[in-house]
């Protein structure tokens, strides 16, 4: 659904301009009796937390139905240099070929003073803003640049489009905004209709209803909405979702009529059908219906391009499909309209579908019906007793009739005879990718060769064959190799890079060849120690989300995804792999990664593909989890230690150093419990239960032991004397060194968690600092414990991602360390000791309370139109 915003500055995009000079379509006059007077506060200001560039005073649009003409009254105050800048031009569009432009008001408010600042001439230019898109609409733009602003000042401008577009003058169907993504003051939204006409209203997202009078044969429809904040919408959402207050008009009776309606614009003459059916037979002779409606849909898709000039009743109305025949180009309705006529030259039924990209398949579920409820046309065809969908926009499309991939479009308003039904679509049509990439390691520390067989299907064939005829094979091959590069730096391409298309079927083939001179790293201090890296580093684009959780609006998935990923690691000599997989299995996606050993061969499979085209707010962050989780399997480290212990058992050393740190952190324990009594801030007297704040702290206290000793037990291998033996073996003992000392940390972090969660309880005076001490030291091992764990990691010891816990350990140390030491409660609640102190009566209660979470930053945004695009 389109999200109401507000545009006020020309976009600095690179756009097709023409200049004109004083045009007969822009006037200067007064607003006619018909337009309400609203007025605004120019003193007013934003409330706290909604301070921007700039501020909309008042946003006010008014339309005449009867008339033809759509008032506009605005005003807003300039903030900032930021808002200067922005928002000191003005800028004006309308169709020169059924609008009129009225101004009626150019003012500055300054410190209690109105200037006005109308100028005599104004410059119209031509933008061409959609010219990237080959759409061509005509508009003009009417642009006015204000002198001598200053921050302060208002501006205030008011100006009435005269005018309708003929395919839709008589058609009720407006959307009203009340809210936008900047705050507004003052939101004014009237509009008159005939008294006769019957009017449907649905509101999304707001439960306001019009105020209505009646009068003259002429019916009021007025809302206002005061002092409303920003919508500041989650990013990525998809384009079904609408976050924003909208109301609805409509006066179709329903889809059908809807259908009539522009069924009516889809109307061939008769000698445009005799010139066109004559020109079909010439062109596609012969053949059965299946062979014709094949050549048909391939010349429309790739002989008529895809160009539209989509002025006046063309917005809607398709050009003669014997014009575009003949001058070879057209928009989507043009190329669906040829093609419908082209099939009916052999007697093949064939409809116009009008389709939402946008929506999709909730176009009914969220709108009225809307001659403005679709942006694209596609094509129906009936043959053998069955419905096709083809869209004729695509060109270089595989596949035959049966197999030809059409998007997912949802559902779709079929125009006929009749009128108009929807049809569904069904899920998407297969789009896959299948990797193989087959390294060859001759030998440890030597290079290695890379081949690689990439097979497209159905739309990721289309796209890649669109990669190949617009770009060189020059071009395509550095870009592989680039992408390669990033990371084995040191490879060449042997070869060139072949492909092999097969239209009919819809698959296209890829195939690589390269050379990896540095394959092996080794160990910067030895020799000896060499390691290799593996990642499927096409399925990242995939699987690589942000890590912040909160959203309140559905999350938009690649849709449809398909993709294998396989590497065959062909290794010189026997490897100690064990055999592993995950699984991954959601309605939304589903991942699947095997790690499977066997001849010296070493296959890593992932399979990824998407089920759904968006996820609920509610299981994101069940997504990220997981998208995380698949990450961690995309890249693989193969290590070569000459030195390596294969069975190297635990030693008396171990041992006693095992019991070393037990005895140790026994007495420690024992020595803080019974000797470490600090006097309490507070009596006995005053105690408090343990509540608000600590009750989280509790619930973390009773928590950490489960979690520690998994800990521990998922890195059983790394804590185990197997290694820091094999380090000391191999001259590394500043590692083994490390690794022992954290062995001893573990034991004694058990003993002293358990010491915090029995003094906590007993709400001993001792306890703020010894968790304290607690949390530091666990934050202080945690940091130095990440910096080691790279180089561990290449040494074979350990494949660590310490970055969960090293957040979580920062986040409780910021957060309880300062709470425990600084917080009246705290003080109040551990008061308890083993000896007897005296205490004078306390004066100050004063209890600390934790700190309002910060607002977020505003979206600066420059502003004019409620209906055109946020940055």
């Amino acid at each position: 659904m389109k999200k109401p915003r507000l545009l006020l500055t020309l976009a600095f995009l690179p756009v097709w301009v023409v200049v004109f000079s004083q045009s007969s379509q822009v006037v200067v006059q007064a607003p006619k009796p018909w337009v309400e007077a609203v007025a605004f506060d120019p003193a007013a200001t934003p409330p706290a937390g909604q301070e921007r560039s700039a501020y909309y005073l008042l946003l006010d649009e008014q339309e005449n139905f009867q008339t033809q003409e759509s008032f506009g009254h605005y005003a807003y105050k300039i903030l900032t240099s930021e808002g200067l800048q922005e928002m000191s031009d003005l800028s004006f569009s309308f169709d020169p070929a059924y609008e009129q432009l009225i101004l009626h008001t150019l003012r500055i408010h300054r410190n209690g003073q109105v200037i006005d600042r109308m100028p005599k001439t104004f410059q119209t230019i031509q933008r061409e803003q959609s010219m990237d898109r080959y759409i061509y609409d005509g508009a003009l733009t009417t642009v006015v640049n204000l002198s001598d602003v200053r921050v302060g000042d208002v501006i205030e401008y008011s100006l009435t489009r005269k005018g309708c577009n003929p395919v839709h003058c008589n058609n009720i169907d407006r959307r009203i905004s009340l809210n936008y993504n900047v705050g507004v003051a003052k939101c004014f939204q009237r509009i008159a209709l005939p008294a006769f006409r019957k009017v449907e209203i649905k509101n999304n997202n707001t439960g306001q209803k019009p105020v209505i009078t009646e009068a003259d044969g002429t019916r009021t429809y007025t809302w206002i909405a005061e002092n409303t904040p920003p919508v500041v919408p989650d990013d990525n959402v998809p384009g079904w979702y609408n976050p924003y207050q909208v109301v609805q008009l409509s006066g179709f009776a329903d889809w059908t009529a809807v259908g009539r309606w522009a069924s009516r614009l889809f109307t061939v003459s008769e000698s445009d059908k005799k010139a066109l059916y004559k020109a079909a037979q010439e062109q596609f002779p012969g053949g059965t219906d299946e062979e014709y409606t094949q050549k048909v849909i391939r010349f429309v898709q790739d002989e008529v391009r895809y160009l539209g000039f989509e002025t006046g009743l063309n917005t809607h109305q398709p050009y003669p499909p014997m014009t575009v025949f003949t001058r070879r180009f057209g928009d989507c309705k043009d190329k669906s309209l040829l093609l419908v006529t082209l099939l009916a030259a052999r007697g093949i039924e064939a409809h116009p579908v009008l389709v939402n990209t946008e929506l999709r398949g909730h176009v009914r579920e969220q709108l009225l019906p809307s001659a403005y409820a679709f942006d694209h046309c596609v094509v129906e065809i009936q043959l053998g007793g069955k419905r096709f969908y083809i869209d004729p926009t695509r060109s270089g499309q595989g596949g035959r009739l049966k197999g030809q991939y059409f998007p997912a479009f949802g559902e779709g308003l079929v125009l006929n005879e009749q009128g108009g039904a929807f049809t569904l679509f069904g899920t998407a049509d297969e789009a896959s990718i299948a990797e193989i990439h087959t390294y060859t390691l001759p030998a440890v520390g030597g290079e290695a060769t890379l081949e690689i067989t990439t097979i497209y299907r159905g739309a990721e064939a289309d796209f890649a064959r669109s990669q190949f005829s617009g770009n060189s094979l020059e071009e395509i091959q550095k870009n592989y190799l680039k992408f390669y590069g990033n990371q084995y730096p040191s490879i060449e391409r042997v070869g060139s890079v072949n492909y092999t298309d097969n239209r009919e079927e819809n698959f296209l083939t890829v195939k690589e060849q390269y050379r990896i001179a540095e394959f092996w790293k080794t160990a910067a201090d030895d020799a000896d120690l060499f390691h290799c890296e593996f990642s499927a580093q096409s399925l990242e684009q995939y699987l690589n989300v942000g890590k912040f959780a909160q959203r309140t609006a559905p999350y938009a998935l690649n849709y449809p995804t398909h993709y294998s990923h396989t590497m065959n690691i062909q290794l010189p000599e026997e490897w100690n792999i064990a055999n592993d997989r995950v699984e991954i299995d959601h309605p939304e996606y589903n991942f699947f990664h095997a790690t499977k050993y066997a001849e010296n061969t070493l296959t890593l499979t992932t399979y990824y593909t998407t089920l759904q085209p968006d996820i609920a707010a509610t299981d994101y962050e069940r997504f990220i989890k997981d998208h995380q989780q698949m990450a961690e399997n995309m890249s693989y480290t193969l290590t070569y230690n000459k030195h390596v212990f294969s069975t190297a058992a635990r030693t008396w050393p171990e041992l006693l150093v095992a019991l070393l740190a037990l005895g140790g952190g026994i007495v420690l324990v024992i020595w803080l419990y019974y000797r470490y009594d600090p006097k309490p801030a507070y009596s006995t007297e005053y105690a408090e239960q343990i509540s608000g704040w600590l009750v989280l702290l509790s619930i973390g206290l009773i928590i950490s032991p489960f979690t520690l000793l998994n800990d521990m037990w998922e890195q059983r291998e790394l804590m185990s004397g197997q290694l820091p033996m094999s380090l000391f073996a191999i001259g590394r003992p500043g590692l083994a060194i490390f690794l022992i000392v954290m062995q001893v940390y573990s034991i004694v972090q058990v003993l002293f968690l358990i010491l915090v969660i029995v003094l906590f309880f007993q709400r001993r005076s001792s306890t703020p600092r010894i968790a304290s001490i607690f949390y530091g030291v666990t934050c202080l091992v945690v940091i130095v414990n990440t910096v080691v764990a790279h180089a561990l990691a290449e040494d074979g010891a350990a494949e660590t991602d310490n970055s969960g816990e090293l957040i979580r350990a920062i986040i409780a140390a910021a957060v309880w360390i300062p709470y425990l030491n600084i917080s009246d409660h705290v003080k109040r609640t551990f008061v308890f000791t083993r000896r007897k102190y005296d205490f004078e009566t306390p004066t100050d209660t004063t209890e600390l309370s934790m700190p309002d979470e910060p607002t977020s930053d505003e979206v600066v945004v420059r502003a004019e139109d409620p209906d055109a695009t946020q940055a």
